[in-house]
Parts: structure tokens; sequence; C-alpha cells
């Protein structure tokens, strides 16, 4: 999507950009939408209802702070 903002007078565009993978399987057992029929372990856990995948940025930058024991 693309959006124009006003900043000091000035129009700034937002770009937001999704790109999405059909191709490549999350693994999940609770997933809709991926074909969870190979025989592969995923190593996700089955008790849980959301994952949360952090983009390369945050891993780098903040990879103490997601290696915290409260976090797992």
């Amino acid at each position: 999507t693309r959006k124009l903002v006003k900043l000091k007078g000035k129009a700034s565009p937002i770009v937001r950009e999704l790109y999405l993978r059909d191709d490549i399987s999350c693994h999940s057992s609770l997933c809709k939408a991926c074909d969870n029929t190979d025989s592969k372990p995923s190593g996700l856990q089955k008790d849980v209802t959301h994952y949360a995948l952090p983009c390369i940025d945050i891993i780098l930058n903040y990879l103490e702070i997601l290696e915290l024991p409260e976090l797992q």
C-alpha cells in the first residue's frame, strides 16, 4: 500500500511491503493453510496458538533478549 503523509509541509510516501511465499510450509500442525503431510518433524510446540517470527535485524540486534528463559 502507498500513502502520502505530510511532514513539515512536505509529502512523504509511506510504503509497506508484504512478501508471502506459498511454496514453503511452516510445518505447524495448527496451520490450516500449509500442507503438513510430510514426515519432517517441525520442532514447533503443539500447545501454543501463536508463533513470533522476528526479522533478521531484530535477531542480530536483540539476540540476548530473545534467549531469555522467560521467552522460551
